[in-house]
């Protein structure tokens, strides 16, 4: 039996099914982001700012909700957990890769109906309902509801080699991967509060750690501060500067540092850094619209309520006490649950 193909009629098939596609595509970004069949503007019920751990599992609730969630996914899509190496504190997971935990947070967003779009937010307006939020390209979204889940970042040390490095031997979360470096030598850069916390988790898995400090003394409470001068494995450079962070292309390999009383430079071979110079939330284009508290995180009340009715907060970017991905998660869904109550409140 000869088989004969009706080329024109295959052309013209594939091409109805590309452009269903395009107008499917385009019809669920109208409704996205504010037009109906009219024209007139269209209000989303909850509209989630960040991509990272909180706004992801806010988008899987509000997406299981019906709430047709919007997601609007930020400068770094899937947050911290991108950048987080090996996440070995996840519920049920003895280690998965930060990347692929991100991954498929995302994948069952989208499953249950959560919309992404890949933009920046570049201002707010959470004057008056329906609250409005403007994309970097100009785009108006408006929305009953909004969820921030724009976490925090990591101060930089601004050097060569940190971004090169990153998740390459360099870290900036001890609890999050301390394990990944036990018994390996290791220098953590920085003198303040933070950096001592993470000390107290990385002498648990190994005890070849250098500070590195740019000030003179390392500050923090007495207590902690006793416990690290006990510790004979641990030696302290003060008045010290990270110049550059250096590798095999592959890995880690040292430290290029500046003495500061002496002006020399030295390397110091390494197979692990910490940056601990502390974090910033991600809340400036919240800045006298919603209220912060004196680290400019913002305030949360009842879990996740904002000195705004119909804003909520979750994750790293609110005044909560700990900052871990599962933390950030619990957050995440309770928000969604707080702006499903308020949106059922207000119809």
């Amino acid at each position: 039996m000869k088989i004969v193909f009706n080329y024109k009629n295959i052309f013209l098939s594939v091409s109805l099914i590309a452009i269903t596609s395009l107008i499917y595509l385009k019809i669920s970004y109208k409704y996205a982001i504010g037009a109906d069949d009219n024209n007139s503007e269209f209000v989303n019920k909850i509209v989630i700012l960040g991509s990272g751990t909180a706004g992801l599992s806010s988008g899987i609730y509000a997406g299981r909700a019906k709430l047709n969630p919007v997601l609007i996914e930020g400068d770094y899509p899937g947050g911290q957990l991108v950048k987080a190496g090996v996440i070995e504190n996840w519920p049920g997971i003895s280690a998965i890769a930060g990347s692929q935990l991100a991954q498929e947070l995302k994948m069952q967003a989208t499953e249950y109906g959560t919309k992404f779009i890949s933009d920046n937010v570049n201002k707010v307006d959470f004057s008056k309902k329906p609250f409005k939020i403007y994309l970097n390209d100009g785009t108006k979204i408006l929305a009953n509801s909004v969820i921030i889940a724009t976490g925090r970042k990591p101060r930089k040390l601004n050097c060569p080699g940190e971004d090169k490095y990153l998740s390459k031997g360099l870290a900036v979360c001890a609890l999050c991967d301390a394990p990944l470096f036990k018994n390996k030598k290791v220098a953590l850069i920085g003198g303040n509060i933070s950096a001592l916390r993470e000390i107290e988790i990385l002498s648990k898995y190994t005890k070849d750690i250098i500070i590195i400090n740019r000030d003179p003394e390392i500050k923090g409470p007495s207590s902690w501060l006793n416990r690290l001068k006990e510790n004979k494995n641990i030696k302290v450079m003060n008045n010290t500067i990270a110049k550059e962070i250096l590798g095999n292309e592959k890995w880690v390999t040292g430290v290029k540092v500046l003495d500061k009383k002496t002006n020399k430079e030295e390397i110091i071979p390494v197979q692990g850094v910490f940056v601990c110079i502390g974090w910033n939330p991600s809340s400036e284009l919240f800045e006298k619209i919603l209220e912060l508290d004196s680290k400019k995180q913002i305030k949360v009340f009842n879990q996740t309520h904002t000195s705004i009715p119909g804003i909520f907060a979750a994750g790293d970017v609110t005044n909560i006490t700990y900052h871990q991905a599962p933390v950030a998660s619990s957050f995440g869904y309770m928000a969604g649950m707080d702006a499903e109550k308020y949106i059922s409140s207000i119809k």
